[in-house]
């Protein structure tokens, strides 16, 4: 079976409560305004949860309250890649000297790096090899932040990838000393478009600075820089602001309404 009904006149813990106690099996969505969030249940337990506001997930959740640090949560989306990599090859749980881990590309990557890093050190001493794993490593922190924040909260809604959908700096300097990266939005838009022939376009959300400072803030200051960029896409209306009104913004005396959908099984 299926319904649907309103928070206020079914009180969410009440539902859950509900829900566990008679041990349900299904997906339970909420939606308010463009932000949705969805609770899976197995016999009445909670199996996942998910949201599509990049502010809730579990990950920088656990940063914002304290409890690990950036850099961890780096490294445990980076051991996730692992089993994914297992899984493909048809096994999540082979043992390392499976022989069909011969065909994993992780360890392809990491026998290439480490033996040319080696090569290194064999060729020009201990410091050359420093000085190769110093830039190696600052290569990544550099490329992951990034990645981090060139999309950041943004959700692409169509099968085309728009303007709206990565974002943009006017810094001039980032412009010219990094040809053309600060009209990021037009390169994903347009992947044929030639460097020097990229364009601005006002809709795109606008970083907090250029790439070096934003960099240094991402790294550094995150918690300021999630400040600044939550901002902008609320005032740009987009990411899980999209299709939000002034008028839909909620007051003290006007209470937010949300739909929940619960598509049970038996």
């Amino acid at each position: 079976m299926s319904f649907a009904g309103d928070i206020h006149t079914f009180d969410v813990f009440d539902l859950l409560g509900w829900l566990m106690g008679r041990k349900r099996a299904g997906v339970l969505q909420m939606t308010q305004r463009s932000t949705k969030k969805r609770v899976a249940f197995r016999d009445g337990r909670v199996q996942w949860s998910s949201s599509n506001d990049p502010r809730e997930t579990i990950g920088q959740a656990l940063v914002r309250d304290g409890l690990i640090q950036e850099e961890q949560l780096f490294r445990a989306l980076l051991k996730q890649e692992a089993p994914e990599e297992k899984r493909r090859l048809g096994d999540p749980d082979m043992p390392l000297w499976d022989q069909r881990m011969l065909r994993n590309r992780i360890l392809h990557g990491l026998v290439l790096e480490w033996s040319f890093a080696l090569a290194i050190f064999w060729s020009f001493g201990f410091a050359a090899f420093a000085a190769f794993v110093l830039q190696a490593y600052s290569a990544v922190r550099l490329l992951e932040a990034v990645n981090y924040f060139e999309h950041w909260g943004l959700e692409r809604t169509g099968r085309r990838v728009r303007t709206i959908d990565s974002w943009d700096t006017d810094s001039w300097f980032t412009l010219y000393t990094l040809v053309g990266l600060s009209r990021h939005s037009d390169h994903h838009a347009r992947a044929s478009r030639a460097y020097q022939m990229l364009r601005r376009f006002d809709e795109s959300p606008k970083m907090p600075s250029g790439y070096y400072g934003t960099i240094l803030m991402a790294l550094l200051q995150n918690e300021r820089y999630r400040e600044l960029v939550t901002h902008e896409l609320e005032r740009k209306r987009l990411g899980p602001f999209r299709n939000v009104t002034t008028a839909d913004q909620p007051s003290a005396a006007t209470p937010t309404s949300e739909q929940a959908l619960l598509a049970a099984g038996t």
